[in-house]
């Protein structure tokens, strides 16, 4: 297998991250640019790199192929962020009814990933918006990573984790905080319903206002998530319905925010403070 290849979105793209000019282009354009991996999975995909900066966008970014990793330098050094006054809720390839921060072509661009960076909605700042599902944060298929990320005033769903489309993907070491348009809190901070989910260690800050901290909730399917040392100081519910084969570990969970509708979970070590 060769070396992965890296393309830097500031030096090779042209982006600002400044904060103040328009990068949704420059961005598109280095997604664009990741090869499309050769069978069995050679010479495909690359590293879209985002050095420090504040990367203001106005529509979706969209990855178009499998193994396109999102880097930052990390969740105080690198933000991608909505920009509330131009903000073009375009309609997700793979989910028609939402639109996304960060999108995909489809929901065959699969084992991507984002590192180390803020998602930054802008929720505080919007003014008549329409509907929160124009305004969510990531939208993840199968094998996805998520790490180090800080899920940020996200109005619409901060992940969106749909069932055997996003299967096995893992949550780790990530964070949310507030998230609600003029006291409404719009979609749930992780929503869908996922099959073979890891979340670890993501914490749940006291500030977040959102339907629900997690909503796997999937008509007809088989939700199977497990999360391992998490935190949740918010006071929105973690919702498990139709939850097999599923486990809730080592966590803390403040207030009455725990609904599970089926029985075969299995809870251990976790500390509910009500």
């Amino acid at each position: 297998m060769g070396n992965l290849t890296v393309l830097n979105v500031m030096t090779d793209y042209g982006a600002f991250g400044d904060g103040v000019a328009d990068d949704t282009a420059a961005i598109n354009a280095a997604f664009a640019a990741v090869p499309a991996a050769n069978p069995p999975h050679t010479n495909g995909g690359a590293i879209v790199y985002f050095p420090s900066g504040t990367y203001l966008v106005s529509g979706p970014l969209t990855r178009q192929v499998s193994y396109t990793r999102c880097v930052g330098e990390g969740k105080d050094s690198t933000t991608i962020r909505l920009n509330p006054e131009t903000w073009t809720g375009a309609a997700s390839p793979a989910e028609p009814d939402l639109s996304f921060i960060l999108d995909l072509a489809h929901y065959n661009v699969t084992d991507c990933s984002v590192e180390d960076m803020t998602i930054d909605g802008q929720a505080q700042n919007l003014e008549s918006p329409g509907t929160s599902a124009l305004y969510s944060g990531i939208l993840c298929s199968a094998r996805s990573m998520i790490e180090r990320v800080n899920l940020y005033d996200v109005w619409g769903y901060g992940l969106w984790i749909s069932g055997q489309n996003a299967r096995f993907t893992r949550v780790i070491d990530c964070e949310a905080d507030l998230g609600s348009f003029k006291g409404d809190g719009g979609s749930d901070c992780i929503g869908g319903g996922g099959y073979r989910i890891s979340i670890v260690r993501f914490h749940w800050k006291p500030g977040m206002n959102k339907n629900s901290a997690v909503d796997m909730t999937t008509s007809g399917q088989e939700t199977s998530v497990s999360l391992y040392d998490c935190t949740n100081e918010s006071v929105n519910h973690i919702i498990l319905e139709g939850a097999t084969q599923s486990l809730i570990h080592g966590c803390r969970l403040y207030g009455n925010n725990l609904h599970v509708t089926n029985d075969a979970i299995y809870i251990a070590h976790a500390t509910i403070t009500r």
